[in-house]
């Protein structure tokens, strides 16, 4: 699996059909305006789901939706049929998603909630 978050190859693999692009999560960096949204590449589907892959695209698709919606009962219905899919590739997001979204309903969340992450330049490098 490769990440991706330049806008103009994230388009260029949006026409190319030999690839399926996943959302995974928006970011901002503490020293920039815009937030960068992270796209997962997955270049092979098991033939043994192939006839599935479109379902499975949209139930992720559903599920970063539901995320920023805050939708979390959905999430966390979503999170265990996904598990697996996509040889297995995308379970680590899947895990850390179900792990934040359960912190969010535990631990309460502010008003002003957003799904993008803030990351800081600190954060980065240690």
């Amino acid at each position: 699996m490769y990440i991706i978050y330049d806008p103009i190859t994230i388009e260029q693999l949006k026409q190319d059909q030999r690839y399926t692009l996943l959302e995974l999560d928006t970011i901002r960096h503490s020293d920039q305006h815009q937030p960068i949204t992270a796209y997962c590449v997955i270049d092979s589907i098991p033939l043994s789901e192939l006839g599935q892959a479109s379902a499975y695209v949209t139930w992720h698709q559903e599920l970063i939706e539901d995320y920023k919606h805050q939708n979390w009962q959905n999430c966390l219905q979503t999170i265990p049929m996904l598990m697996g899919h996509f040889n297995g590739e995308v379970d680590s997001f899947y895990t850390v998603l179900e792990h934040r979204i359960k912190q969010l309903i535990d631990q309460g969340h502010p008003e002003d909630w957003s799904p993008i992450l803030d990351v800081s330049a600190a954060k980065q490098t240690s």
